[in-house]
């Protein structure tokens, strides 16, 4: 085996799709790919036929630590089983777990690190940043910033990869587009989801016409769905929950906004951007948005928390059509500089570079 794989599993976040997106095409590209599978649960995305899955299943019980050291021990005894020079982790906790787990198996581990260390609050992360992450052999960062935030002797054997473009659907002409505003996300504190719907009571009091629709599960679905209900928006905003065909049911939106308070580089914001659809963003770390969004270019960036800003921005979008089309028009570019054979390419490079 060329390159192994390590996720918790495939259901629906944005470090899973990254990775089967490059996952998929090394297989496409003829290296022979496997995948470590750490949490059972139901697939959300396709892999290509020939990566070989493995199921390396420790579920939690009993003491946290115990249960850590149960699981690398887990790692270990399967890595020892599979035979591949090449080892492809993400998430920080298990890119740990397989630090810790490959230690001696002489293999060349490759972390792909995604959180803001600032804004994580977990203890044990400084410790794991600053002592355990030097020990990887490579690391792959998604922005600029976030790698600056990391030790110096991470830098030096590390660099910046976006995330990639998938299949997309055709763009719809601006003038078929629906009256409708999209966000998708995780319903926690991180995505502010809570902003957006206040927002859109004050733009909904102008535009009548328009609805609200947020694609995605989590622990605040509860406090959003009150949220709505206080603000008479029961007709008007949606929480369909998780979807696994979202760019399909996002493709013929008006307009898609990201209201996050920190962010790596988001798929959905991608691939709204990739379909024609005029983005709202907030410019927020770990500078994703900034990254790829051309302020009034492309789309629009707003600093993270404020409401006029993103109440502005939304009725520019809405009551400019020149304006909405010319972003739409420059949007679709980065299908070229962020597809999957471009970024692709650079993962390879990364994995299979002589040392």
């Amino acid at each position: 085996m060329d390159v192994l794989f390590i996720n918790r599993c495939l259901t629906g976040g944005g470090s899973e799709k990254a990775m089967v997106l490059i996952a998929n095409y090394l297989a496409r590209k003829g290296k022979r790919v496997g995948m470590i599978l750490l949490v059972k649960d139901e697939a959300s995305y396709v892999l290509d036929p020939s990566i070989q899955v493995i199921e390396c299943f420790c579920p939690i019980e009993g003491n946290k630590l115990l249960w850590h050291f149960k699981r690398i021990l887990t790692i270990r005894e399967t890595l020892k089983k599979v035979d591949a020079g090449h080892i492809v982790s993400f998430m920080w906790d298990i890119n740990v777990n397989v630090i810790l787990a490959s230690m001696g198996l002489h293999k060349r581990v490759i972390c792909s690190e995604r959180c803001d260390p600032r804004n994580e609050k977990r203890p044990f992360i400084n410790f794991a940043i600053k002592y355990i992450l030097p020990f990887a052999d490579y690391t792959i960062f998604q922005t600029p910033l976030v790698q600056s935030y990391y030790p110096k002797k991470v830098q030096r054997k590390s660099e910046v990869i976006p995330n990639s473009i998938g299949n997309m659907p055709s763009v719809i002409k601006y003038e078929e587009r629906k009256k409708i505003i999209v966000a998708i996300g995780r319903l926690t504190e991180q995505k502010n989801f809570e902003l957006l719907i206040e927002t859109f009571k004050d733009f909904y009091d102008v535009h009548q016409e328009y609805k609200l629709v947020i694609y995605g599960d989590g622990e605040l679905r509860n406090n959003l769905e009150t949220l709505v209900s206080s603000l008479n928006l029961d007709a008007n905003v949606e929480l369909p929950g998780y979807v696994s065909n979202v760019t399909e049911k996002i493709a013929e939106a008006q307009m898609y906004v990201n209201s996050s308070n920190y962010e790596g580089i988001s798929n959905a914001m991608l691939e709204a951007l990739a379909m024609g659809i005029p983005c709202v963003c907030t410019n927020c770390p770990v500078g994703g948005a900034a990254m790829v969004i051309k302020d009034h270019k492309n789309g629009i960036l707003i600093n993270v928390g404020e409401k006029q800003e993103l109440l502005e921005a939304m009725l520019e979008v809405a009551e400019n059509e020149e304006f909405a089309k010319a972003l739409s028009e420059n949007a679709t570019k980065i299908r070229i500089d962020y597809s999957v054979e471009k970024i692709g390419a650079q993962w390879e490079n990364a994995i299979f570079k002589v040392q």
